[in-house]
């Protein structure tokens, strides 16, 4: 028995909800504190906090300068390190939905919509 391949997957109307709701999703048009935050890849993936970087006593109180994860003035294997771990949560996260869009079809919608621009850019026909 033989399977079809991914190329062969019938393209419907979910596919291209999917494929719209994952340019919605990854765009960032929808950035925002609001309710309809929680459709935007930017505010699911948060940011980290600030870490306090000097403490000082002053006449009106305590100051504080606070700094990012990552520090000032960093450079080299050390702050490239720390960069990179900042990533991978990003990295995982942008993965997963795009595996669970591939699930719904968004990628053959979007090589549906694609293949006859990228075949009359290059000279190709199918």
């Amino acid at each position: 028995m033989s399977s079809p391949s991914q190329t062969d997957r019938k393209v419907t109307l979910g596919s291209y909800v999917a494929l719209a709701f994952a340019v919605v999703f990854f765009s960032g048009l929808l950035q925002s504190n609001e309710w309809y935050g929680v459709f935007d890849f930017t505010t699911l993936n948060g940011a980290f906090g600030s870490v306090a970087g000097t403490v000082t006593e002053t006449a009106d109180g305590i100051q504080v300068a606070s700094t990012t994860l990552r520090g000032q003035g960093g450079s080299g294997a050390r702050d490239g390190f720390i960069f990179a771990l900042t990533l991978i949560p990003t990295v995982m996260f942008a993965l997963g939905m795009i595996n669970v869009l591939e699930h719904y079809g968004a990628l053959d919608a979007a090589r549906r919509l694609l293949t006859p621009l990228f075949a009359s850019t290059y000279g190709h026909s199918r």
